[in-house]
């Protein structure tokens, strides 16, 4: 089975301490010692809360991103058979439904794509010289296959109207989808990355209506994927620096998914690093995973132009292509990761690493809880409660030894828990979810992943956790490595514990935070 390079997939391993660990939760809250709100939903109800998600039916891949008149803009794949869904936001966590942007048609249907603001109406849609947002979309049926299409609209939250002249693109194939469209100053040219099949081709444009391509790129895979998707180009720049290097991020997914008795397979993003000179994209290093975890595909970013500070904010659709149709939630099916701020960092061997944290406006949407600020040595193999909630997230730093290990258990009850932690003998990151008693459907569920993360001379090593009640995502304190898992345990799950394993870790602070709305 193929995998993302950097990445292992394992299976959990039975660990003795299970069986104490459940009792010591049950014995914690016999206690009184775990506090906080206690989430009581019959029949459950796993719908996080500061992630987004439709009030009702499937959503997938985030589309059409920008930003405009103090709100981000987002739409998203929607429904069977595809439309575009749509909400805005003033702060990235709270997020207005808006109608459906785009339906089926006599092109079929609205598959991947992106939007541009189109200032200076280079397009001519628009009956004055000042323009407006255009989404560039797949419109997609079986005897057709896969064009590229646009619409418009004339006035904020009003009605797109798709181009008469539609589809302004056709490819060579049936797979000629997803594209990524910005436009490039120096060259003063529309640009547009899109996938065809197993390779990602690149076109230009004046005006966003006719297109010539002007280079194809094959981009590293495995030998088992079935598809190169969801491309995106941007340009980010190098913290510490006045400096800047272009970013191509893309996913991947495996044949295996879609044999006639799927397996779990590879749902995977990667990235390159390089330069771009208008017309084609050189890599500079190799390829590198965008994410550790099972669950974050088909990640575009908001275009860094438009938004508050320059940031470059990027989302995705957190799940995964073998179990995406059989999350038992209900009315709802899927949900976005939180959005993420990107750089990139120089590395001392002359390469850049993307660097991804939180949103900052997840923070003020937050209230700390409890917090340890004093050096903790944590009794070996005896779980330290840190509280009882299940939307919130976890900061803390750490020392080990080479070969101790730390754990912090969230979404946790009797049944189980979710745990992440490090492994300092085998100098791994992990998150597993086999052991946090979930509903057996989907059974891919039980799983564990890990990610290769040195630990430093000095021993120290810094963690972020965000949990969100069906939602597991992680970050180092330095932003290079990020996972994310959807899990569904029986409810009410909402403790958090923090071990170690022999020898003891010290921990050196920690702060936990609840979700305050």
């Amino acid at each position: 089975m193929a995998h993302p390079e950097g990445v292992r997939l394992r299976c959990p391993r039975p660990r003795p301490w299970r069986t104490l660990l459940a009792l010591g939760h049950l014995a914690l809250a016999a206690a009184g010692m775990l506090v906080g709100p206690r989430a009581r939903s019959d029949p459950p109800d796993w719908r996080p809360r500061f992630h987004f998600t439709a009030a009702a039916g499937w959503t997938s891949d985030p589309n059409g991103l920008f930003f405009d008149q103090g709100r981000w803009q987002l739409h998203y794949q929607y429904q069977w058979p595809r439309h575009w869904g749509y909400a805005t936001s003033r702060d990235l966590i709270h997020w207005e439904a808006g109608p459906v942007a785009l339906d089926p048609d006599g092109l079929g249907d609205c598959w991947s794509g992106c939007a541009v603001l189109d200032a200076q109406n280079s397009s001519g849609l628009y009956p004055t010289s000042r323009g407006g947002p255009i989404l560039v979309y797949t419109a997609q049926n079986a005897s057709d296959g896969q064009r590229i299409a646009l619409a418009y609209r004339t006035a904020a939250g009003g009605t797109w109207r798709r181009y008469r002249g539609n589809p302004v693109l056709r490819g060579q194939t049936k797979d000629f989808r997803d594209p990524s469209v910005f436009w490039h100053a120096p060259t003063r040219r529309w640009v547009m990355v899109l996938s065809e099949g197993t390779h990602l081709t690149l076109f230009t444009a004046e005006n966003l209506r006719d297109w010539t391509e002007s280079s194809r790129l094959e981009v590293p895979r495995e030998a088992s994927d079935a598809a190169v998707e969801c491309p995106g180009l941007f340009e980010l720049p190098v913290a510490g620096s006045g400096d800047s290097r272009w970013v191509l991020a893309y996913s991947n997914v495996s044949q295996a998914i879609f044999a006639p008795q799927p397996q779990f397979g590879v749902c995977a993003q990667r990235y390159l690093v390089g330069t771009f000179d208008g017309r084609a994209f050189h890599p500079t290093q190799g390829v590198r995973p965008l994410g550790a975890g099972p669950d974050d595909y088909a990640s575009v970013a908001w275009p860094r132009e438009q938004a508050p500070d320059r940031r470059t904010v990027m989302i995705g659709w957190m799940n995964h292509w073998a179990y995406a149709k059989e999350l038992p939630t209900t009315p709802w099916q899927g949900c976005l990761t939180i959005p993420r701020e990107l750089s990139l960092r120089a590395e001392p061997a002359g390469e850049f690493v993307l660097i991804q944290q939180p949103a900052r406006e997840l923070y003020g949407a937050m209230e700390r809880v409890s917090s340890w600020s004093a050096p903790h040595t944590l009794a070996v193999g005896q779980p330290q409660p840190v509280g009882r909630w299940d939307s919130g997230l976890v900061r803390l730093r750490f020392h080990l030894a080479s070969d101790s290990h730390l754990e912090l258990g969230v979404l946790g009850s009797a049944s189980g828990e979710v745990t992440v932690g490090y492994d300092g003998r085998r100098g791994v990151l992990f998150l597993d979810r086999g052991h946090s008693g979930q509903t057996p459907v989907p059974a891919h569920i039980a799983r564990a992943y890990e990610a290769p993360w040195a630990l430093p001379p000095s021993g120290e090593l810094g963690l972020q956790v965000i949990f969100d009640r069906s939602t597991v995502e992680v970050f180092t304190d330095d932003g290079s490595v990020y996972l994310s898992a959807v899990v569904f345990p029986p409810l009410p799950a909402d403790l958090i514990t923090v071990r170690a394993a022999d020898p003891a870790a010290t921990l050196l602070n920690m702060e936990a935070f609840r979700w305050r709305h």
